[in-house]
Parts: structure tokens; C-alpha cells; sequence
């Protein structure tokens, strides 16, 4: 990718003047480190590549995690600034708290967090010793954290403003390009291939990427017109035509493909077919909709396992129809309020949350801050307060990897190269200027570069460490002082820092892709046997959390698919599974008990898989499911009998699928 383009650009000019203004402001209002402003500047502004809701968002939430931070080390500070272990302790727990809060509340809102877990470490454990400044010391990091915030938000907004509402709209209409096409395939192919599968796998990955659009349009108030309500009823229809796709593939493979379909259930798929094939208004799907019960195989004109099947596609089928034309309408802003109310997620997206990675990850950072305190502590180092906060950083903000080591030994090589050049600045080109307009001409360059190549997605990491490291470091001669010895503390303290939030996460926490997998697979089985076991949930909720699921195996797995191919075939059957419950629950339901006993003896699987004894179950649940199945055909009737054989055919398919 080329770094230099229009939108990055805009993007650096943004960033420079945005950080110069902070500066400027800073030392007008006479805050002691104005660097922290200019340094906020580029931390805000990383999200969605300047974008103005991303880059409010991401400022509003530092300006309060660095708030809740600074309150918390009132508190904590004072009260246990004559006991040092004592207090390593207190800011170990409570950076671990605050790092499981993070981790488990998967949206924008989970940087404050962060930032809230290591301030205390950072900002105020220098001042431990001299605790009757602290209320003033960190009364002023906040404001130069506001500061930088606001000329971030500032800044982005006026000059060459992007909006997320205008970076989704290119997306959005990808994905519902790929999700027609990813239709018309399921619904023209004789059998299920590995191109489908892709597709329903670039479909997860474009949910996942959507939900961080969800989180910042909310920010976008001031320039955007789309309704906050309609991204999130997207990412609803999205989940189910996942899910439905997946099933009409499905049921059209175990038929033996279209060949073997029934004449008036094949009949009703072509049409539906070309009606998507041509793009047909919602008048033509109505009209289809009006012939799907005469699409359906008569009672009896089928075996009960193959009429499940048959019922299941011609339904899936009306409902996938239904959904890509909601969604249709939805990307195209021309859905009805009553199409965004019916889809509805509520508060939020159900999304899958592993409670025991999240306590890990918060254990490893407090634990490497008490490494660091201990090592500093008995090296009897100055600077060691300034340490430990840097390791407790660092070890904070690449938490969420599953092996965060990379990204730290390249962060301590970023380092290394900015100490140079930060040298540079404050020993030999801001003390050659003696005003305000020399010192902005000096840093201009340097800020713009920064910028440009933040922008770009290959090396905006190298470019945020770079950023990081060198507005740490200027801050001594934005302040007014150029010391040696104090810069060089400094430097040796942030490359200590860092390795020692390598050494902290290479004892504590490593995790790799395989065992990140079966974790993810597990709490899968563990959800699908709740609901066996009769554990209510929405089948909007399942959908959405299976196919998070997806999204999160698929950078883990590579050329290994068959995780995910079973967490669709659980997706599918969880979806099933949810059915049949409510169906056992109507008081006319004249099968229940049938109905419940599958759903026993699927329970008694999932136990059996854990347990590695398999074979025997395996039978007992097929019997069950095709009893359940016959139950239902031969003594239910109407729209109830469809359901009830469509989900009692998608627990056959599903638990041949996801047991193989």
C-alpha cells in the first residue's frame, strides 16, 4: 500500500496540527508536560483512520479511563504510600480488575477501562513519596490528557472531516453484494463446496468488522444522517442469513442436491432464485411469499426424515428471501422503521466472552507489575516507580493477544529506534529555536511523518510506538529542560519497562492459537449443552455469539477449517435446538415428549463427547431424533407441523455435522 495517498494526507495534517495546537494551548495554560497533550493527539486518532465519530470516540473514552485512573490513585495512594508492598499490591489488584473489565466488555467503551487499570501505575506511583502533591500532579495530567483529547476531536471534525457513516458505506454495500451472491450460490449449487464455506467465513469476518462501526457511529452525530438504530439491525440480519444460508445448503446437500428435491419445493427455489438473481423489489417476494405452502410436500408423500429435510429447505429458503430484502433495504436507507425495530438486537450484540482468558490476562498484568516492582525495588533504582508504571503499560495494552510477545519484542524495537531520534530533537534542534512558531516549524516534519505512515495499516504500529516513545522523550524540552541525565533515565527506563512486560508475559501468560481454539470450542459445547439441557436463549442471541465465535477461530486456525466447519454445523444446530425446546413448551404440542427426549439424548452426547465415549450415544441420539421426527409428522398439523419438521430435520443434520 502506498503510503502516501489523499486520505493519509489529510490524516497527517489533521494529526499535526491537532498535536501542535495541543502544545500550544498546554503551555498557554501552563501545564507542566505538554508532550502528554501532543502524545494523546495521536492516540486518539488512531481508530478508523481519523474518522471523526472513531477519533471522538477514542478521545472521550481515554479523557475517562485517565479520570477514573487518577481518581482511584487518590484513593490509593495516600492510604498506603508508607507501605510499598502494600501498595504494589493494591495497584497489582486493581489494575488487574480494571484489564478483566476491558477484556470482557467487547466495545469502544473497553479502552477506558484500560487506560483506568494502568494510570494509577503510571502517573501517580512516581509521586508515591510525595503524596501532599498528588491531588495537583494528577489535576494536571488530566487536563493535558483533555487537552490533547479535545484538539484531537477538534481537529478531525473541521479540517478534511471523514465520518464513519461515510467509511461504512462502501462496506456495507460490499458485504450486501456478498451476501446475495453468497445466496444465489447456496441456492444454485447440487452440493455444498469449500468456496461456500470461504464466503460464509469472509461473512463472519465483515460482522466482526462491523460491530467497531456500531460502537463509534453513535460519535458521528454532528455530520451523520444515518440512524444510530439501522448498523446494528444490519448486523441482525446479517447473523441470520449466516445461519439460514448454512441451513439451506445444508438440507439441499443431504436431499442429494437440487436433482433430488421435490418438483414444487424445487419449483419455489428457482423462483426464489431469480428473484434475487434479478434483484427484485419487495413486492416480488411477498408474492413468493404467498406460494411457499403450496412449495411443501403433502403429509405422508415423503419418509418423515426426508419430508423434515424438504419442509426445513422451503422454509429456510422463504426466510433467507425475506432477510436479503430487509437487508437490501436496510444498506440502502430505505428500510421502515418496523424493518429496524424487528430487527433488534436491544442494549447490544450477544457476543462470546471468555471470562477465564480475561482473568488471565488481568492476573499476568498484576503480576508483572509486583516483577517490576521487585526487581526495581531491590535494584534500589530512582526511576523504578517510572518502571513499573511502563511495564504495567505495556503489558496492559497488547493484553488482548492470545500471545502478546511479538508485539512487544516489536514495540522494544520501535524503541530503540525513536530514543535517537528523540535525542536529536532535545539536545540539537529545539534548543536552536526560542519561539512558539520555530518550535511548531521544528516538530511539524516530524509529526506529519509520524502521521502518514499511521495511516497506513502496515505500518501504523511501528508508527503509533514511534509516536509513543518520542512525545514521552520531548516532553523534557517541550517542559523547557534539556538534561542528559534525566533523558537518559528516561530512555533506560522505557526500554526496562517494556522488557520487563515481555519477561512478565513470557512467564505468566503465553497462549497459543491451539489452545486459544479448544478454549473457544469448548465454551461452544458448554452453551449448546445448556440449551439441551433446557437453558433459554434467544435464537438471535445464539446466532450472533456462534458466529463471534467464527470470527475469532478463523486468524487462529489457518489452512485448518475444520473448527470452523463445526462451529457452523453448531451454529445451525443450536438454532434447531432452541426451536424444538419452544415447540415442547406449547401446551398443543402433541409431540413434546418425543421432542424432549432427543433433546436428552443430545445432552447425553455432548457429556459423552467430553468424556470421550461417544459410540454408544451416538445411536441412542440418532433413534431419538428420527422418533421425535415421525412424532411429529404423524400428529401435528398447519404452520406448526412445518416449524416443528424443520427444526426437528435441522437437529438431524446438525448433530451428524458437528459430531464428525
Amino acid at each position: 500500500m502506498n503510503v502516501i495517498n489523499a486520505r493519509s494526507l489529510a490524516y497527517a495534517t489533521n494529526c499535526t496540527v491537532a498535536a501542535l495546537a495541543a502544545i500550544w494551548i498546554s503551555g498557554c495554560w501552563g501545564l507542566p508536560n505538554p508532550g502528554w497533550a501532543a502524545l494523546t493527539v495521536f492516540i486518539s486518532s488512531q481508530p478508523l483512520a481519523g474518522a471523526v465519530g472513531g477519533v471522538t470516540a477514542r478521545a472521550s473514552f481515554r479523557f475517562a479511563g485517565t479520570l477514573a485512573g487518577c481518581t482511584a490513585a487518590l484513593v490509593i495512594i495516600p492510604a498506603m504510600a508508607s507501605t510499598p508492598e502494600l501498595l504494589i499490591g493494591v495497584l497489582a489488584l486493581w489494575a488487574a480488575f480494571c484489564l478483566y473489565l476491558s477484556l470482557i466488555d467487547k466495545s469502544a467503551r473497553s479502552y477506558a477501562f484500560m487506560l483506568a487499570a494502568y494510570t494509577p501505575v503510571l502517573v501517580a506511583l512516581p509521586q508515591a513519596g510525595a503524596p501532599a502533591n498528588l491531588f495537583d500532579s494528577l489535576l494536571l495530567r488530566v487536563e493535558e490528557v483533555g487537552t490533547g483529547a479535545l484538539c484531537a476531536a477538534v481537529a478531525h471534525a473541521i479540517f478534511f472531516p471523514r465520518t464513519v457513516e461515510a467509511l461504512s458505506t462502501g462496506k456495507l454495500q460490499a458485504i450486501a453484494q456478498g451476501a446475495r451472491r453468497l445466496v444465489l450460490q447456496a441456492l444454485d449449487t447440487q452440493v455444498a463446496d469449500a468456496s461456500t464455506q470461504a464466503a460464509r467465513a469472509s461473512l463472519a469476518r465483515s460482522m466482526a468488522e462491523l460491530r467497531q462501526l456500531v460502537d463509534h457511529l453513535r460519535f458521528d452525530a454532528v455530520h451523520s444522517r444515518t440512524d444510530p438504530h439501522a448498523v446494528p439491525a444490519i448486523e441482525q440480519a446479517l447473523v441470520a442469513l449466516s445461519v439460514l444460508v448454512a441451513a439451506v445448503e445444508d438440507r439441499l446437500l443431504a436431499l442429494g442436491g437440487q436433482q433430488a428435491v421435490p418438483p414444487r419445493a424445487l419449483a419455489y427455489l428457482q423462483a426464489v432464485a431469480g428473484a434475487i438473481a434479478e434483484d427484485a423489489s419487495g413486492e416480488r417476494f411477498d408474492q413468493l411469499e404467498s406460494l411457499r405452502a403450496g412449495a411443501m410436500p403433502a403429509p405422508g408423500e415423503l419418509e418423515p426424515g426426508q419430508e423434515a429435510l424438504a419442509v426445513g429447505l422451503v422454509l429456510r429458503t422463504g426466510e433467507l428471501a425475506r432477510t436479503l430484502c430487509t437487508l437490501a433495504r436496510l444498506v440502502a436507507g430505505q428500510a421502515s422503521a418496523a424493518d429496524v425495530q424487528e430487527l433488534s438486537f436491544g442494549a447490544r450484540r450477544a457476543l462470546h466472552i471468555d471470562h477465564g482468558f480475561a482473568l488471565l490476562a488481568g492476573a499476568s498484568v498484576g503480576l508483572t507489575l509486583v516483577l517490576a516492582g521487585a526487581i526495581t525495588y531491590m535494584m534500589g533504582w530512582q526511576q523504578g516507580a517510572s518502571v513499573v508504571g511502563l511495564a504495567a503499560t505495556g503489558s496492559s495494552v497488547f493484553a488482548f493477544a492470545d500471545d502478546p510477545r511479538p508485539m512487544l519484542r516489536s514495540f522494544l524495537k520501535v524503541t530503540l529506534a525513536a530514543i535517537p531520534v528523540a535525542a536529536a530533537y532535545v539536545f540539537a534542534i529545539l534548543p536552536a529555536v526560542d519561539s512558539f512558531p520555530g518550535f511548531a516549524l521544528a516538530l511539524a516534519p516530524l509529526y506529519f511523518t509520524i502521521g502518514l505512515f499511521m495511516a497506513s495499516p502496515k505500518y501504523g504500529f511501528a508508527a503509533y510506538g514511534m509516536a509513543l516513545v518520542v512525545s514521552t522523550l520531548l516532553s523534557l524540552q517541550v517542559a523547557g529542560t534539556a538534561d542528559f541525565i534525566a533523558f537518559t533515565g528516561l530512555a533506560i527506563g522505557s526500554l526496562t519497562g517494556t522488557t520487563l512486560a515481555l519477561l512478565g508475559t513470557s512467564l505468566y501468560r503465553v497462549i497459543g492459537p491451539a489452545a486459544s481454539v479448544r478454549r473457544i470450542v469448548r465454551a461452544s459445547r458448554a452453551e449448546l449443552l445448556r440449551l439441551a439441557r433446557g437453558g433459554e436463549q434467544s435464537r438471535t442471541d445464539w446466532a450472533s455469539r456462534a458466529l463471534d465465535r467464527v470470527a475469532l477461530l478463523l486468524p487462529r486456525v489457518g489452512d485448518a477449517p475444520g473448527p470452523v466447519r463445526t462451529a457452523f454445523a453448531e451454529a445451525r444446530l443450536g438454532a434447531s435446538v432452541i426451536e424444538l425446546r419452544e415447540y415442547s413448551r406449547l401446551p398443543q404440542a402433541a409431540a413434546r415428549h418425543e421432542v424432549d427426549d432427543a433433546l436428552a439424548a443430545l445432552a447425553r452426547r455432548l457429556e459423552a463427547a467430553d468424556a470421550g465415549a461417544a459410540s454408544a450415544s451416538e445411536s441412542r441420539l440418532q433413534a431419538a431424533v428420527s422418533r421425535a421426527t415421525a412424532a411429529i409428522a404423524a400428529n401435528e398439523s398447519g404452520e406448526l407441523r412445518a416449524r416443528a419438521l424443520a427444526a426437528a430435520g435441522g437437529l438431524q443434520r446438525g448433530t451428524a455435522a458437528a459430531f464428525t
